[in-house]
């Protein structure tokens, strides 16, 4: 008689070591995230926008990056967090196929999207619960399953997440630096906005003009200066100060403002949602 032979299954590793072997494919994602956003942050397309999304401060690059502007800022943001997720789950799914027998991604990314775990995006609160939640999934239903995204289509989604982001942001490039309040007297009456604007592009912006219903003029320079009217010309990383003579009893923390401006030849309209600090809050 004549035996077979059959590969020997894996020994699932312990809590600890798929721990760590999560973290270690945390790790690779992060330095491929890191490098995507770095070439991003140079070509001007991406950044840390404090003034993004909702108009509170952000806490991560990938977080929602992106001033809302309707539809095609909305799939950029998703995309940022589309992409960050499929590569963390591709690189912990590399590293958990050394000691697993079986490993599912679908499962896996189910997992990273309700437990927080691509990189450079932080929470204050819940992040070590959340990832013995993800250590606990992982060895209890992720495992349990075999399943590989197909890699072809697999990079051409990556591909086409990366251009929706990048055509937005090139398109998108002016940020809120800063704002802050100066008051005539009496102090209530007409305080006056100090606004600071980059232009996160390699290009040249010029700002036409600037509208919105709390304040009544917007004027190239700093209120102490001889401030002149627009058009107003932004180099490209470079930055730039408005002046906007607010309302009477102008809100500090609910200011939206929409910007012409134009770019690469493109005329085009963005929101700048500001927050002044010196304001009162409605």
């Amino acid at each position: 008689m004549s035996s077979v032979v059959y590969p020997a299954r894996p020994t699932e590793p312990g809590w600890w070591a798929t721990a760590w072997l999560m973290f270690l494919g945390w790790i690779v994602a992060a330095l491929v995230l890191g490098g995507l956003f770095l070439a991003g942050s140079l070509a001007g397309v991406i950044g840390r926008n404090g003034y993004a999304g909702a108009g509170f401060p952000v806490h991560a690059i990938n977080d929602w990056p992106f001033v809302a502007n309707g539809n095609w800022s909305l799939l950029a943001d998703v995309s940022v967090f589309a992409l960050a997720l499929g590569v963390t789950t591709i690189a912990i799914a590399w590293q958990l196929r050394g000691r697993f027998a079986t490993v599912s991604e679908g499962r896996l990314m189910v997992v990273l999207l309700f437990t927080g775990g691509p990189p450079f995006v932080t929470s204050a609160e819940g992040t070590p619960l959340f990832f013995l939640i993800a250590v606990w999934a992982v060895r209890a239903w992720v495992v349990k399953d075999d399943f590989r995204f197909p890699r072809w289509p697999l990079l051409a989604t990556g591909v086409l997440l990366i251009l929706t982001i990048a055509s937005y942001g090139l398109f998108h490039a002016l940020w809120v630096e800063s704002a802050s309040a100066t008051f005539s007297q009496p102090r209530e009456k007409r305080p006056t906005v100090m606004l600071v604007l980059h232009n996160a592009s390699r290009a040249s912006m010029r700002i036409e003009r600037v509208s919105a219903g709390g304040f009544t003029d917007a004027r190239a320079g700093w209120p102490w200066e001889n401030a002149t009217q627009l058009p107003l010309r932004i180099g490209g990383g470079q930055t730039a100060a408005l002046t906007l003579k607010m309302q009477p009893g102008t809100c500090g923390d609910g200011l939206l403002a929409d910007v012409r401006y134009r770019l690469l030849g493109q005329t085009l309209h963005g929101p700048l949602r500001v927050t002044v600090p010196d304001l009162r809050s409605c």
